[in-house]
């Protein structure tokens, strides 16, 4: 373990490590409710040039679909590729006696991000059903106002909250919303219908059933 920690916070790995750790962060904060999990992803299909134009065919959009990124949540795949670049690059220096040359590190962070293209591409490959499926549900024109939903983060507030709306055709569909102002926040498992969204945030508004 002490050998870890040192390769860990050792020059060529320590950027890696600081960046895991913020992707660590992001993912414990998302899974108390307190951050909105959209608030870094993007659309796949779409880049934006420094105009604010949208392309279809940009170098990020055709990056991420190389490791299976097209139905997958964007934070996801950077974080799966963070964390098999660092677990890579660990062993590399670990193992590797040239890996403390200058030239040595850089083929070790070459190596360690194609390995971990590879490994990202194939950890991605079952996860693209399930999330193509909850896209499904948020796009297709089944109704969401008006039926009965639960609310799936720790706690719903008049800032930001998760709720799944059943549906006939498919998997029930996971939506941010929050509560409209002056309400009480509702915990995990209330019960809820959503009746606006507004047009600014994308947000839905809900309130107790």
């Amino acid at each position: 373990m002490k050998e870890i920690i040192e390769l860990a916070l050792s020059p060529w790995i320590l950027p890696l490590t600081i960046l895991l750790a913020v992707s660590g962060v992001y993912w414990l904060l998302a899974v108390l409710g307190t951050l909105d999990m959209d608030f870094l992803n993007i659309d796949l299909d779409t880049d934006i040039d420094a105009d604010g134009n949208v392309s279809s065919d940009g170098f990020l959009a055709s990056s991420l679909k190389l490791v299976n990124g097209a139905d997958v949540p964007f934070m996801l795949v950077i974080s799966m590729l963070k964390l098999m670049m660092w677990v890579f690059s660990v062993i590399y220096h670990g193992y590797v006696e040239f890996a403390s040359y200058w030239w040595g590190g850089v083929l070790g962070l070459l190596a360690s991000f194609i390995l971990a293209c590879v490994v990202t591409r194939y950890v991605m490959v079952p996860l693209r059903p399930l999330f193509a499926s909850i896209k499904r549900g948020e796009d297709d024109e089944e109704p969401v106002f008006g039926v009965e939903s639960t609310v799936v983060s720790e706690e719903l507030t008049v800032k930001y909250g998760r709720v799944e709306v059943p549906r006939y055709k498919g998997a029930p569909a996971i939506l941010t919303c929050k509560l409209a102002e002056g309400s009480v926040t509702l915990e995990k498992g209330s019960k809820v219908i959503l009746f606006s969204r507004e047009e600014e945030s994308g947000l839905y508004l809900a309130k107790k059933i």
